[in-house]
């Protein structure tokens, strides 16, 4: 086989294992893959926060740097899409229990040319500053991925997307922890509501861990108003099911009030199957009910 015979079967095997790798995702139908690669990285750098430039030199507002495997692709969006529908179709493709590290959109990230460049090393993301959009979660708080997303519009109307998939050394994640609670709090207050667990068994318990995030959330904003809400949609009668979900959701109440939690503005609300959600199931949920002035 001649040389030039086997670079293009090379070349073709490569696009073929990245196709199929990205095959669960893709922004839009009819997106081209330009990008794709799988690195073992001995300092991976997470920026978690804008970049500025002090004394010329790009600095994020926070940032972490840890070992991981990062797989990454690219994609251009067919023309009479923008950088909205590339960025919302990603995120909604990641899990639906993601924590937002950092997120930002036009001009509060920074400069797209920094980021493009120094952060990516990607020269084709370089867009315009006020089009661009960037995210960053954890896949969920019991994942060791973490997912980026960032997506930019040229000067030449082309639409690209950036998804960073990157898995990182378990005893390195610890340096997440002020960015998840951190994010949680802003989800809280953005949605109006977090889903603190999914409930795959009869088991209904939060971990320590959120436990003292709940902890310190009622340290700093003890005039608000909670809820502790249990969904279940089991095939039962509904009124069984609010019996049980209210009976969940009082232990869990009973929980934090044992961890010396302040419970003041605290309820426990058990839902059965009468408030569903798209996309989530079984569940417990902390509900903003009032927000102090």
């Amino acid at each position: 086989m001649g040389t030039s015979m086997l670079a293009k079967v090379v070349g073709l095997c490569l696009f073929l294992t990245a196709t199929s790798l990205s095959w669960s995702i893709e922004p839009v139908t009819g997106s081209t893959l330009k990008h794709y690669s799988k690195l073992k990285q001995s300092d991976h750098w997470l920026v978690l926060g804008a970049v500025e430039r002090i004394n010329g030199v790009m600095t994020p507002e926070a940032q972490v740097r840890v070992p991981a495997t990062v797989f990454s692709w690219i994609w251009q969006l067919p023309l009479g899409h923008t950088t909205d529908d590339a960025f919302d179709s990603m995120k909604k493709q990641v899990s639906q229990q993601a924590v937002t590290l950092y997120e930002c959109a036009g001009r509060t990230c920074g400069l797209s040319n920094d980021i493009a460049n120094q952060v990516f090393s990607q020269p084709i993301l370089y867009g315009r500053d006020g089009d661009q959009r960037y995210w960053i979660a954890l896949e969920s708080e019991q994942s060791d991925v973490v997912w980026l997303v960032y997506s930019s519009s040229r000067a030449s109307k082309q639409i690209y997307v950036y998804v960073e998939k990157i898995q990182i050394d378990k005893k390195y994640l610890d340096q997440l922890f002020p960015f998840v609670q951190k994010g949680k709090q802003v989800e809280l207050y953005k949605n109006g509501y977090i889903v603190l667990q999914s409930l795959t068994s009869e088991s209904v318990k939060l971990s320590d861990q959120q436990i003292e995030w709940l902890k310190e959330l009622l340290l700093t904003r003890g005039n608000d108003k909670f809820a502790l809400v249990v969904h279940r949609y089991g095939k039962v009668e509904d009124a069984r099911l609010l019996d049980q979900t209210q009976s969940e959701a009082q232990g869990i109440l009973d929980q934090l009030a044992k961890a010396d939690g302040f419970i003041q503005h605290v309820y426990a609300r058990g839902v059965g199957a009468l408030a569903p959600r798209v996309n989530h199931k079984d569940r417990i949920e902390l509900v903003l009910l009032k927000q102090s002035k």
